[in-house]
């Protein structure tokens, strides 16, 4: 394959499998398996506020102003990450404090521990771990327990994928990609097993 074509794959894949796109999926997946379970539309529309919405405006707004310079990409990935994990804070808090259903409570909490451990081990170990790989694992790991385990493999089936392009646009090394998995797999286990 081309460098360059290579390249601009590369961008895309990983552009598609932001763990906000992601969370759309799995969410979704998640809310039309589970019905009442879920809680009902008021829950679903939280979780897309919360762990989709609000986690990607720090990458959508600057490109919206086009009249400023993009943030460079460290901190535009730091921002996106603080911008994350509060988001998640604030939707597991809201989720507990009104009482939603288990299942939103499970994934809210889900989302918040997997995003406080990931920024923990990048901020306490200078670290890199993937977000990416975090963002495909956590939701395959609940479409597991949700929906069952081809959901699972459906949503794994991208891991391989966010590998390649994370690699090849040397956004992460291979110990950093499986670091991301390993604490989305783990954050989410734990969530799972403990509520």
């Amino acid at each position: 394959m081309h460098t360059g074509t290579k390249m601009r794959l590369s961008r895309i894949l990983s552009a598609v499998t932001v763990p906000s796109g992601v969370a759309l999926l799995a969410v979704t997946w998640i809310y039309i398996r589970t019905g009442p379970a879920f809680g009902g539309i008021i829950w679903y529309l939280c979780a897309l506020a919360f762990l989709v919405l609000i986690p990607v405006l720090p990458y959508l707004i600057p490109r919206m102003n086009r009249a400023g310079r993009a943030p460079a990409r460290d901190t535009e990935r730091r921002t996106a990450i603080i911008v994350g994990v509060l988001s998640y804070a604030a939707g597991t808090a809201v989720s507990w404090a009104f009482d939603a259903p288990l299942t939103a409570r499970t994934i809210f909490t889900a989302y918040f521990l997997s995003g406080l451990v990931l920024s923990a081990v990048n901020a306490l170990f200078r670290f890199k771990a993937s977000g990416h790989a975090c963002g495909v694992t956590g939701p395959a790991t609940l479409l597991a327990y949700y929906v069952g385990l081809r959901a699972a493999l459906v949503a794994a089936s991208a891991l391989p994928l966010v590998f390649w392009s994370r690699l090849t646009l040397r956004r992460h090394t291979l110990s950093q990609l499986l670091a991301g998995s390993v604490i989305g797999i783990c954050s989410t286990l734990t969530v799972l097993v403990v509520l």
